[in-house]
């Protein structure tokens, strides 16, 4: 993701302020000091965040959770830019104090309403709250508008719309049962997976609730890699208008995996395993631990279990 602070990078953005420390970050924060460009790592990892920096006198790092919001409110006023690559129900919160001091936000998640509600205050302000500018949701609008804003410049029409992204380990290093790396919040992940989704198909609009996700997966054999499966991702339809092409039949934004992702966590999903409810499991068996969670007898799991 490190990409969006390009947008930042001329004499503008003199110092930038990172809220979180997680997967994502690194790569932001190597291209940042390359550029020499100052920057402050503020998250409750600090002793990751020191590693990120590795002694870079242009970085530094300040243990800082949300708890404190008086410590936040006087590095936004200090750092010229805000990056915040907190949980996403955080941003709001970031992007108000952003607009109290006059500092634009980049995030890589996706626009909450009550982050569409600070869109005037934010203009009335002069700042920019930049959303939806990672990897997916990210990279794939630019590449959208890209494609479409060619065919519409030539007079032509989107029939069909197809986004399908996924951040996937080189064939060679897919080395677990999962095919699967973490690159990013592996709760994020599992919150991705009990997500609903809708889509456009020939005109008709195609709703999937959450329990059914990975049911409604098809193949795509992609180029020097092999067959790829692909699920819908959350709310296609409303990128019609965000993308400016009403005149779209089909509308689908997916996600790639390797072939058995969808199998196994649509598994995983029917007996519980994706459920984040905090439980006590000390000294408790693997059988015990799956028997609790899908709510059956810890007898024969496997002839009982789908």
């Amino acid at each position: 993701m490190f990409y969006l602070v390009k947008l930042f990078t001329a004499s503008y953005m003199k110092k930038v302020l990172i809220l979180g420390a997680g997967l994502v970050v690194k790569p932001m924060v190597e291209y940042l000091l390359e550029k020499k460009i100052p920057l402050l790592i503020a998250s409750p990892m600090k002793q990751r965040a020191d590693a990120i920096i590795n002694r870079n006198p242009l970085g530094s790092a300040v243990d800082w959770s949300m708890d404190d919001p008086a410590a936040l409110e006087k590095m936004i006023s200090e750092y010229d830019v805000v990056v915040s690559l907190l949980p996403y129900k955080y941003h709001v919160d970031v992007a108000r104090v952003c607009i109290k001091y006059k500092r634009s936000l980049v995030t890589t998640s996706y626009v909450q309403p009550e982050m569409r509600l600070l869109n005037e205050p934010a203009k009335a302000a002069g700042v920019l709250l930049l959303n939806e500018l990672g990897l997916d949701p990210g990279i794939d609008h630019m590449t959208a508008m890209k494609i479409i804003d060619y065919i519409h410049l030539k007079h032509g029409k989107v029939e069909e719309f197809y986004s399908l992204c996924g951040a996937l380990p080189a064939p060679e290093n897919a080395d677990n049962p999962l095919k699967y790396k973490f690159t990013w919040s592996p709760k994020g992940v599992i919150l991705a997976s009990r997500n609903s989704a809708l889509y456009l198909k020939n005109g008709k609009e195609i709703f999937i609730d959450a329990v059914n996700l990975f049911k409604d997966r098809f193949e795509y054999k992609f180029p020097g890699i092999g067959d790829l499966e692909v699920y819908p991702n959350r709310d296609s339809i409303s990128y019609r208008d965000i993308y400016d092409i009403p005149e779209v039949k089909t509308m689908f934004r997916g996600t790639f995996r390797y072939k058995g992702w969808c199998e196994t966590l649509d598994a995983m999903k029917s007996i519980g395993m994706l459920d984040d409810t905090a439980a006590d499991y000390e000294r408790m068996s693997y059988a015990q631990f799956i028997a609790e969670r899908s709510g059956i007898e810890n007898k024969d799991l496997r002839k009982i279990l789908p």
